[in-house]
């Protein structure tokens, strides 16, 4: 988002210009023997691939409320089946 943001592009984080920059950061970092991250809101498996397939190997995926709300859904789920035994 913040490079896509920079290129007055807001949101378009697979858009062709995006993408241009991203993979001559790849290539910059990998001369360097660098580690590339990157951080991804969405815990979608076909944008982790994406990236990974591109060379980034370092991905900080899904937000904190998301992973709050689903481990309060499962604690929840739990609950629920302890107490109606």
């Amino acid at each position: 988002m913040d490079l896509s943001g920079s290129i007055n592009e807001l949101g378009n984080c697979l858009g062709e210009n995006n993408l241009k920059l991203v993979k001559r950061t790849i290539e910059v970092m990998n001369k360097y023997n660098k580690t590339i991250g990157i951080s991804m809101t969405p815990n979608d498996e076909e944008l982790m691939r994406t990236y990974f397939d591109m060379g980034i190997n370092m991905i900080s995926a899904g937000a904190d409320f998301d992973h709050i709300v689903k481990g309060a859904k499962t604690t929840l789920a739990n609950a629920k089946k302890v107490f109606s035994e």
